[in-house]
């Protein structure tokens, strides 16, 4: 009863969102936080090194929050010691810091380690000890490989580290192989010269671990948002006392902060403490974070433990893979290829074999067998309310390993342009990451049936590709408004005439807006208020206005006359360029305007920011962006039949907006003409949560809107969601364009 009203308390402040990260973080419930507000309240704690009342306070907290994960992971304070980080990754890269590296030394890390971990060897390799990155089968051949000759050498050691289960495909490790490890040696080390880590971040939060059956397990990494949600930023190494993990760490330790000295002179002499954790914890601990593990470990108790968790999540998990791999289209192609790996018959030593875990990895083909990106099905997702992730998870051994990537190819990757956590989810053809799916506490059956329906929709669905009729080509383009945006993001302005050349309207999307020190511009999307600022520049482009209506500029308290600021742009060629990311390529540009502007603009964004000026345009990849308004209208009526509130033309940003003849047709492929002026469509417009801002509030619209729509009547190419047409252009310097011109196809 308890577990489901704690599902049911977490669910209700989900507002129909279907939440499948949990292996990214788990999600906290009201009881927790509002129990820890009262403790916070009721119980003032002060520093635990002060005297008086409030300082015993703060020093019982920190042993009663020792001695409940002591008792969570089945331990005592005689074996055990728990020293408290400000995350995991800070727990591993205090052991990678702290254990004496040499020459003689090696790091041996599991491919499916979490970056922080495999980053463990970097370190190592600074020292000049040796280091060794290994997939399940090599693995599992290293521990059967008998060991003939071992490292002679006592002051040399070796590191044997792995997760507990995979961040990325779910994967777990048998705890039983540090046993084996230190019953056998490894890779030329006796089990007494081999430290054992194992990184339980993920394993922990759904599987209950006995340490007390584990004895072979030397340094053990947890996380306790991982576990309940709240509070982020506390985490916990758990060290086995008088092990080889520990002797090791204290052996190397050259950092020592605020509270960890026993004695200290400048002149050199030091002398640490020797309690564990006092030697561990360099500086104050995060006493209020702590006094959250109170609440979260009696709601853990509540709910029957972790183990009640790890049984929800498996039956979910379970059916969640079996209704997937049946997935199919029409030709009988699979849509969804799940990414896991065996490693033999014999590889109970190192992988758990049955269903376990709460992870699913994943990619989706199309009925041809082709690779659909990962960020397509993020923002789909993203549009119906499923919360995903998405890319290599910081695990990019298991995910270049399961997708079949390798080194030479991430690397060729990274000089076309990609870079961890941008939209690019094809490059050379190949895959840069994957989906995952994780379930925890509070999921149900509903979520599973959400995840598939919506996938059966987006990706399965025999709709057409347009709602409009895409078989008769377009014979004749008549332009009914131009528009000019001088600043990316920003709103534009409408003219009757203007130059054009093969860079497009002159002056389009000459200037952009970043945060201070921040190398990315900002986009319509991460600050919809942008939509509140009208740019417009003279056609020579020496003076750039920037405008906000009346009611904005109340509504921030902006004085009479303050509603629009005159931006002079004088030459500045003499400034140092620098690089930015531009809608994910990298631009030249240079401060632009004066700081006055800049200060005007960050009241109206609500952020610190300043404008600047590209070295050359910043178009969206061709010169125009064309929208037909039959297109438009075609969108507006299926809107409007919903239920849904219609699109303004403008939401699209086109430069130059067009009726067709045939007024119904969608085929804007081949040349038009008019006169000397020629424009040649390229591609569709991929289109991206930036037309869903409702420019009379400076937000999103709640419902998702146009964007959903789109997605779900099929405005697809290549399974991106598109609409309007990227023209190049071609022209004798000096041409214009008109509102009024006419544009005839060319027949070949």
């Amino acid at each position: 009863m308890e577990f489901e009203k704690v599902k049911d308390d977490i669910r209700s402040r989900l507002r129909g969102e279907c939440y499948l990260d949990y292996a990214g973080a788990a999600l906290y419930t009201s009881f927790q936080v509002e129990e820890t507000a009262r403790l916070l309240v009721k119980d003032m704690c002060g520093h635990p090194a002060s005297s008086g009342s409030l300082s015993t306070a703060s020093s019982k907290l920190i042993d009663q929050c020792r001695d409940m994960v002591l008792k969570h992971f089945d331990v005592t304070k005689e074996s055990h010691a728990v020293v408290f980080t400000s995350g995991a990754t800070a727990a591993l890269n205090l052991v990678g810091s702290c254990l004496p590296w040499n020459e003689g030394c090696k790091a041996i890390i599991s491919a499916d380690a979490h970056q922080s971990l495999m980053s463990i060897k970097d370190i190592a390799n600074r020292y000049g000890a040796a280091s060794r990155v290994l997939d399940p089968c090599q693995l599992q051949e290293l521990l059967q490989r008998p060991e003939d000759s071992l490292n002679p050498d006592d002051s040399n050691f070796a590191l044997f580290a792995f997760p507990g289960e995979s961040n990325f495909s779910g994967r777990r490790y048998s705890l039983d192989i540090c046993s084996h490890v230190k019953r056998n040696g490894v890779s030329g080390f006796a089990g007494g010269q081999v430290a054992t880590l194992v990184d339980g971040a993920k394993l922990a939060s759904t599987s209950k671990i006995h340490l007390s059956q584990n004895p072979d397990i030397d340094i053990f990494v947890m996380s306790f948002y991982k576990l309940f949600g709240y509070p982020t930023g506390l985490a916990a190494m758990i060290v086995k006392k008088r092990s080889v993990g520990e002797k090791l760490l204290k052996r190397g330790k050259s950092f020592f902060g605020g509270g960890t000295v026993a004695a200290y002179s400048s002149d050199g002499f030091i002398r640490p403490k020797s309690i564990t954790e006092d030697f561990f914890e360099d500086g104050s601990l995060n006493m209020n974070a702590l006094a959250a593990l109170k609440s979260g470990f009696d709601q853990l108790e509540r709910i029957g433990g972790v183990s009640r968790t790890s049984q929800v999540v498996c039956e979910l998990k379970s059916e969640a893979v079996s209704r997937l791999e049946i997935m199919s289209y029409s030709n009988g192609q699979k849509l969804v290829t799940i990414l896991d790996d065996q490693v033999g018959p014999d590889n109970e030593m190192v992988l758990v074999q049955e269903s376990a875990g709460s992870v699913i990895a994943f990619v989706l083909n199309d009925h041809h067998g082709n690779a659909i990106g990962h960020k397509t099905v993020e923002k789909y997702a993203a549009l119906e309310g499923i919360a995903l992730r998405t890319g290599c998870m910081c695990s990019p051994g298991a995910c270049h390993r399961l997708l079949g990537l390798s080194s030479e190819d991430v690397q060729a990757q990274y000089e076309a342009g990609h870079v961890c956590g941008d939209d690019k989810d094809i490059v050379k053809d190949m895959r840069t990451g994957a989906v995952r799916v994780s379930f925890g506490l509070a999921s149900t059956m509903d979520d599973v049936d959400k995840l598939i329906a919506f996938l059966g929709d987006h990706f399965l669905s025999d709709a057409n590709e347009v709602t409009i009729n895409p078989s008769v080509p377009v014979q004749e383009i008549q332009v009914k408004r131009i528009v000019v945006y001088p600043v990316k993001g920003l709103g534009g302005m409408d003219v009757d005439q203007w130059k054009i050349g093969p860079d497009g309207l002159s002056q389009d999307r000459r200037f952009s807006v970043i945060e201070r020190g921040v190398k990315r511009a900002i986009s319509l999307k991460k600050n919809p208020r942008m939509a509140f600022v009208e740019a417009e520049i003279d056609p020579a482009g020496t003076c750039l206005t920037l405008k906000i209506s009346d009611a904005v500029a109340a509504e921030l308290g902006f004085a009479a006359g303050e509603e629009s600021i005159s931006v002079p742009l004088e030459e500045n060629s003499a400034q140092e360029n620098r690089e930015i990311r531009v809608c994910g390529r990298m631009e030249q540009v240079r401060d632009a305007g004066l700081p006055s502007s800049w200060e005007w603009l960050s009241r109206v964004l609500k952020a610190d920011v300043r404008i600047v000026e590209g070295v050359s345009q910043m178009q969206n990849e061709e010169a125009l962006l064309v929208v037909s308004r039959a297109t438009v209208r075609s969108l507006n009526e299926k809107l409007i039949k919903d239920g849904k509130l219609p699109a303004d033309e403008d939401v699209f940003r086109g430069n130059v907006y067009v009726e067709t003849s045939p007024v119904a047709s969608a085929d804007f492929k081949g040349r038009f003409n008019a006169g000397e002026l020629a424009i040649a469509n390229v591609k569709p417009c991929v289109r991206c949560m930036a037309v869903n801002v409702d420019g009379s509030k400076g937000t999103s619209r709640e419902d998702s809107e146009p964007l959903r729509t789109l997605a779900r009547e099929r405005y697809k190419h290549d399974h991106k969601v598109v609409f309007g047409d990227l023209f190049a252009v071609a022209c004798p310097e000096g041409s214009t364009i008109s509102s009024r011109a006419v544009l005839k196809r060319v027949h070949a």
